[in-house]
This record gives structure tokens, sequence and C-alpha cells, in this order.
């Protein structure tokens, strides 16, 4: 195999200047052998980079973790078996609501249900308050319930809050709105790219 279906291009495609590899070429070459490198190193270590991230981003070892049709049926109680399998799953044991379930739950909430943003916050509240119920990014859930009864939209602040759970400085975006909805008390700022 030659370098260039080795780097996933064709032998026979056209080459940049002097039949050399364009810069674009180069680039992604370097971006492929860098990757089948860290690909490498994980399978030298006995293991593959996707299972090693999933062990370092590990919080909650022992906890299982809810979906969000569980708890839907919490909130909204229109099946009564589900809803008391729901409970009875939560007074067993400790139980993980990961952020993006958080995040669906609100668009299910809202689309499907039409409940308002107030309905949607009080029914949040009531869960957050529920002893075996471990809420990813608590506080800042609890941040993004406030910035939506302030009108602003729930899955954007939701961003903002992973952005800043994941360690980073800001948040960029295109939609100017974003940074009014979200606030002085960002968790992160909101910056919009103009």
């Amino acid at each position: 195999m030659d370098a260039a279906n080795d780097a996933g291009g064709s032998a026979d495609r056209p080459r940049g200047p002097a039949g050399g590899n364009s810069p674009a070429e180069n680039q992604l070459r370097r971006i492929s052998q860098t990757g089948a490198a860290l690909r490498g190193a994980a399978r030298d270590a006995g293991t593959n980079a996707r299972s090693r991230r999933s062990h370092v981003c590990r919080a909650w070892p022992s906890l299982n973790a809810l979906d969000t049709n569980v708890l839907v049926r919490l909130i909204v109680g229109d099946d009564r078996i589900q809803e008391a399998q729901a409970r009875a799953l939560i007074e067993a044991e400790p139980v993980l609501v990961p952020l993006t379930v958080t995040l669906e739950c609100e668009w299910v909430l809202r689309s499907f249900y039409k409940r308002s943003p107030l309905q949607i916050a009080a029914a949040f509240d009531a869960l957050t308050d529920v002893a075996n119920l471990v809420f990813e990014h608590l506080s800042g859930v609890r941040w993004a319930l406030d910035r939506l009864i302030a009108g602003a939209d729930f899955a954007d602040m939701i961003h903002i809050v992973q952005a800043d759970a994941a360690g980073a400085t800001g948040f960029a975006t295109f939609d100017a709105a974003i940074e009014h909805a979200a606030g002085a008390a960002s968790p992160v700022p909101a910056i919009t790219i103009r």
C-alpha cells in the first residue's frame, strides 16, 4: 500500500504542485497518523481509547443511570405501573440522572406534554429533593432552570453548563441571544462570534 492509500487517498488522484501533496492533504495525513498513533498506544496498553476515556470520566461508578422515560413517568404519572416501578427503583438505591437525560426530559415535557417553563422547573425542583436521585451537575441544572423561567432556551443553557463542567473558559456561539439569556451569573461566559 502506498502513502496515498495509507492516508485515505487514492494513488491516481491528482497531486499538489510538482506532484507533491497539497497543504490540506498533508494536514489530513498528520491528523490521521496522530489518531492512528493514539489508537495504537491505547491498544498497547491493553485497552482501547474509548474504554480508557470512559474510565477516566466515570464519577459515579456504582450508580445506575436513569433514562428520560423513567423521569417522565415520575413527573407525569401517565402510566401507573411504570410510575410505581420507577418509584420502587429510586427508593431501593441511589440512581444517576445524567445531564443529557435532564436536557431530553425538559424537551419531552415542553414539546409532548405542553408544560410551561414554570411547570417544568417545579417538576425538576421536586425531583431534586428526592434523596436517591443524583443529578449530574445539579447546581448547573438549577441555574439552567432559573434561566428557563427567565425565558432562555434550556438546551442552550445546558450546553453552557456542560462547557463549564468540561473546563471550558467560554461558550462561543453565533447566536447573540444566548449571551444575553445566560446573564452575568453564567457558569462560563457566552461569547458571541461577530
